[in-house]
């Protein structure tokens, strides 16, 4: 099995070179060889040229419509990834790429939700990852939903239950889910974690 280390985190705009610099610093001295970013804020015509960064291969998906969506996924200089396939949203909120690395099929997708009607929004992504998936899947971004409202909401209380999310994956692959408060374990080569910076190192 290869290994991966990846990381996600929502970075509410990456125009400035200064903050890409140190965005992409931080990861390299982690070891992170794959970034999963929201809110990019990139358009269509004008990502960054970033061939010459610590992470010099990404992915992009875009929307012109609002500035402030976008989710791109980065890979290390020092990780060879060969791309088998890629899928983007018109509207910048899902991000899907498929390649290899030493030989092991990934697939990784970024997600970033909207603010309302999660739950919806979920369902309907949901069966388009399983229709794309293959190999390891790795799922990783911001879901808008307070994992623990009493620490994480002002409000005290999440856009979607805990019941009603671990329905949702129950519904979608029963057999593969097993929950706890952060993360969102799919065996059989699956996982997603949410809004956390270091995700796994497989």
């Amino acid at each position: 099995m290869a290994e991966l280390r990846v990381a996600t985190y929502n970075v509410r705009g990456l125009k400035s070179p200064v903050k890409r610099n140190q965005i992409f610093r931080h990861f390299h001295r982690d070891k992170t060889q794959v970034i999963f970013l929201q809110e990019t804020h990139y358009k269509h015509s004008k990502p960054p040229n970033l061939s010459r960064s610590i992470y010099n291969l990404w992915f992009h998906s875009t929307s012109d419509y609002s500035n402030k969506l976008g989710v791109s996924i980065g890979v290390h200089r020092n990780t060879s990834f060969t791309l088998k396939d890629i899928r983007t949203d018109p509207n910048g909120r899902f991000l899907f790429v498929k390649g290899i690395v030493d030989n092991q099929i990934f697939t990784l997708i970024n997600l970033y939700a909207p603010n309302k009607g999660q739950k919806n929004w979920l369902l309907d992504i949901l069966p388009k990852i399983d229709d794309f998936r293959e190999g390891f899947l790795i799922v990783a971004g911001d879901l808008n939903i307070s994992m623990d409202p009493s620490m994480d909401s002002s409000v005290g209380k999440s856009a979607i239950t805990k019941t009603a999310l671990s329905a949702i994956f129950k519904g979608f692959r029963s057999r593969d889910l097993k929950y706890n408060c952060q993360f969102f374990f799919f065996f059989y080569y699956w996982i997603l974690v949410i809004n956390i910076t270091l995700l796994a190192l497989f």
